[in-house]
């Protein structure tokens, strides 16, 4: 029915069709063809599937899974770390308290700082739940996490670990103190008094046992703060290569 133009009914009954045809016309060949007005002469376009940008709507850099899954082992092992050092510290601190502490006398300025430092490691402990939380959205869900959102949340963490180590610092400082005055006191004493009942002022086993409370909450801080560190680099690392790709 169409004769000669046969490709061009082919080539207009797929374009009603909706088909997707790689091809278009070419207006300088088609200029050239004597029989242009009824052939259309078409070329190969090459197409390619759209490119996934790795930018939000405001230009910010987004969380790659690579990134995202290294963000989610570094989070587990901060959150066991933290969370068993944290909990030990806490129960010693409860027995010290408990045990130590001369009824109608307040507890020593040691434990407040100590305990300051501990409740921080819990914080921090559930900072690094969340930073777990975030990196399984994006590779389970493929939710799109800003970089710098991330980024805040790591600098958040980090200040309450900083706190929390000074505070820890201070309590284990006024312990040692507190146990050193002890056991110069005791050592004055008369020898000849040993078989009396301890004074008061003697050093016991429960003062060297509440250091422990302040070095393990020490080192989940410091823990903490390395994780958050690694953590860091990567996320720049990925973000530089992200902005200093071609769009």
């Amino acid at each position: 029915m169409c004769g000669a133009t046969s490709a061009a009914c082919l080539f207009a009954s797929m374009q009603l069709k909706g088909a997707a045809f790689p091809y278009r016309r070419d207006p300088v060949l088609l200029a050239e063809n004597s029989l242009h007005g009824r052939l259309p002469v078409l070329y190969w376009q090459e197409t390619s599937p759209p490119a996934v940008s790795n930018m939000t709507e405001a230009g910010e850099t987004t969380l790659e899974p690579k990134t995202a899954l290294s963000v989610r082992n570094l989070s587990v092992f901060s959150f066991w770390t933290q969370l068993s050092l944290s909990v030990v510290s806490g129960i010693i601190l409860f027995f010290s308290v408990q045990s130590g502490t001369v009824p109608g006398q307040a507890p020593n300025v040691s434990v407040y700082f100590t305990l300051v430092g501990t409740l921080a490691g819990f914080l921090s402990t559930f900072l690094a739940h969340s930073f777990r939380r975030t990196a399984r959205a994006v590779l389970e869900k493929g939710d799109a996490v800003a970089t710098g959102k991330v980024v805040s949340g790591l600098l958040r963490n980090m200040t309450v670990n900083l706190w929390g180590l000074g505070a820890t610092v201070i309590g284990l400082q006024a312990t040692v103190g507190t146990l050193v005055a002890k056991t110069l006191t005791s050592t004055s004493q008369n020898p000849y008094q040993m078989g009396r009942a301890v004074a008061s002022g003697a050093p016991a086993a429960l003062d060297a046992f509440s250091i422990q409370a302040s070095t393990n909450t020490v080192a989940a801080h410091f823990a903490s703060i390395v994780f958050v560190t690694w953590m860091l680099r990567l996320i720049n690392q990925a973000a530089a290569k992200q902005q200093a790709a071609p769009a």
